[in-house]
């Protein structure tokens, strides 16, 4: 009977031995599966992330660019509808004046040679605007979405600003809505935003 103890126990702790590798090889592969896992789960977690992220900023920018352009041709149609009458030219410009692009931005045109025609700023009414930033780009643009900064004279710094532009041929100016950078988070499509997210 002790001999049987002995090899009993002897057995038994034989099989404990020969366990212990079997467990540490179980936990060493659940925690390797468990660090792979958690690896790819980060990552999948990180792309879709700034897959997120890259949708929202490029409907962010679409929004932008359409708003801004919806203003532009908004403009250009009351300006043509005035067909080059001179009289109706400056009611219409009244008209656009008195309308804001966003919370803060305003209308306005400047001539083939860079010459601004009306802007909110009479300071800047005659002055050509040719040789700097956004004169210069638009001249050579003519059409389209352009992000710069701008100082007016009643500013104490240069302010960020998009615009949107357009050539009209009556009269022969570019036709520009603009606003500020910092307003733009009020302009933005936020319900398609909400979908894009969800």
């Amino acid at each position: 009977p002790g001999h049987q103890r002995s090899l009993s126990s002897q057995f038994r702790r034989m099989a404990l031995l020969a366990t212990i590798p079997f467990v540490i090889l179980t936990f060493a592969s659940n925690l390797t599966t468990y660090l792979l896992s958690r690896r790819t789960l980060d990552e999948q977690i990180v792309s879709g992330s700034m897959a997120i992220h890259d949708t929202i900023r490029v409907q962010f920018d679409n929004s932008i660019r359409a708003y801004l352009r919806s203003k532009t041709e908004a403009a250009v149609d009351i300006l043509e509808a005035a067909g080059g009458d001179p009289q109706r030219i400056s009611e219409a410009l009244g008209h656009l004046a008195s309308v804001t692009v966003g919370d803060s931005g305003y209308y306005y045109g400047l001539d083939t040679d860079g010459t601004l025609r009306f802007h909110p700023d009479p300071n800047l009414i005659g002055v050509s605007i040719a040789d700097e930033t956004p004169g210069r780009e638009q001249l050579t643009m003519r059409y389209g979405y352009l992000e710069y900064d701008w100082q007016n004279t009643f500013e104490t710094s240069l302010q960020a600003k998009a615009l949107y532009m357009q050539e009209i041929q009556n009269p022969n100016w570019i036709i520009t809505a603009t606003s500020y950078r910092r307003d733009f988070a009020r302009m933005v499509d936020i319900e398609s935003i909400k979908r894009i997210v969800d």
